[in-house]
């Protein structure tokens, strides 16, 4: 909470600082307003949606301290789900990952749950698939190998779902590097089975970072445990937007397939985890409900590509998010809310960025260009515009 707080005072001086500055400096040389016309709403820009992202994540960060588990739902569903015993899938996603899959699938067969079923959902152009093949025949799993990767992981769960809708009603999600403990069927299914509303349980995950010699890695995946123990926890308490993450959760298979399952985005999970809630659905994030594994490569550089990635992934769809939440009357606002703070989170430190290069451009501007000559540039670019 305390490094919330300075955070959040630090950005507040960066921006008067920067704001205050210029406009004093306007002044102090009797310069022509007009030559903050164009600057000024830039750094306002800038500021507005770091603020944002800023407030939020302190918002988040202090409800986390009151994250609470629904316990009465949890109780009632887990009689239920002891009388029923329904049916639950696997689902392992699965890319030239060699013989490391096999621990995860070993992990997996390890989960306390009888009536249960491991598929692995293999795109791999290497060895991998005839390791699988391999294994599966003294064990009870199923392979589902595709020979193109169209759609990649997107279009692989669409593949399974539509094969075995009818044989499962509800199924987990995981990448092929991380590891569930023993109870995640017995501590997700039972708020699926009571809650209607529910369309997916998104648990955490967090890094094996004891076992990085790298500090540029254990760093980085600070971030990544962060979201999940206090962002997602604070959005849980508050009642705002969680989002899917890509692992470790638990879907009920009719409710997505109403949502329209995976798109061909780089940032499928999230854009599932939008739409969810677009289709009067709802997605229950669980922080006692841990899995671990490998979050971020080993190189600074891989490290880069990957949140070039994902950045990317999240403007993809930006402006079909956009259109489909701010102007969405049924949406309630704190949905809205959560949405954009997801949209907008890897775009924030450019904010930042382009909010001190308006505040250098305009110091620039300044102490370089006479008044005369750069009020009559200011003008014309204003009457052009109007």
């Amino acid at each position: 909470m305390k490094l919330n707080i300075i955070k959040l005072l630090s950005i507040i001086y960066l921006f008067y600082f920067s704001l205050i500055q210029s406009i004093i400096f306007v002044i102090d040389h009797k310069v022509d307003f007009q030559i903050v016309f164009f600057i000024i709403p830039l750094i306002l820009l800038s500021f507005t949606f770091y603020f944002f992202n800023a407030i939020m994540t302190f918002i988040y960060g202090i409800a986390s301290f009151f994250y609470k588990k629904d316990k009465e739902l949890f109780k009632r569903g887990h009689k239920l789900m002891m009388l029923s015993n329904p049916k639950v899938a696997i689902a392992i996603v699965c890319y030239n990952e060699g013989e490391g899959i096999l621990k995860t699938i070993n992990a997996m067969q390890k989960i306390q749950y009888t009536n249960k079923h491991i598929f692995v959902l293999d795109d791999s152009t290497d060895s991998t698939t005839d390791i699988l093949n391999s294994y599966a025949k003294d064990n009870n799993i199923t392979i589902l190998h595709r020979y193109s990767r169209d759609g990649f992981k997107g279009n692989a769960i669409n593949n399974f779902i539509e094969k075995f809708k009818d044989d499962f009603e509800y199924f987990c999600l995981f990448d092929a590097d991380w590891i569930p403990r023993r109870n995640f069927i017995k501590k997700t299914l039972p708020y699926l089975l009571v809650d209607n509303k529910l369309a997916c349980v998104q648990t955490a995950r967090y890094t094996y970072k004891k076992f990085h010699k790298s500090k540029i890695v254990r760093f980085s995946s600070l971030s990544s445990d962060t979201c999940y123990y206090t962002s997602l926890a604070g959005r849980e308490r508050i009642g705002h937007f969680i989002p899917h993450t890509g692992s470790c959760a638990m879907f009920n298979i009719r409710k997505v397939m109403e949502c329209g399952g995976w798109r061909s985005f780089i940032t499928e999970d999230t854009d599932l985890g939008v739409r969810i809630y677009l289709n009067g659905y709802v997605t229950k994030y669980e922080r006692d409900i841990k899995s671990y594994g490998e979050e971020f490569p080993q190189k600074y550089s891989s490290i880069v590509k990957q949140q070039q990635r994902w950045t990317y992934g999240s403007m993809e769809y930006c402006d079909d998010l956009l259109n489909n939440t701010i102007f969405n009357k049924k949406l309630p606002i704190k949905h809205k809310i959560g949405m954009l703070y997801q949209e907008f989170y890897y775009v924030t430190p450019l904010f930042i960025l382009l909010m001190f290069f308006c505040d250098f451009l305009l110091t620039f501007l300044i102490s370089t260009i006479p008044t005369k000559s750069f009020s009559m540039i200011s003008g014309v670019l204003a009457s052009t515009i109007m």
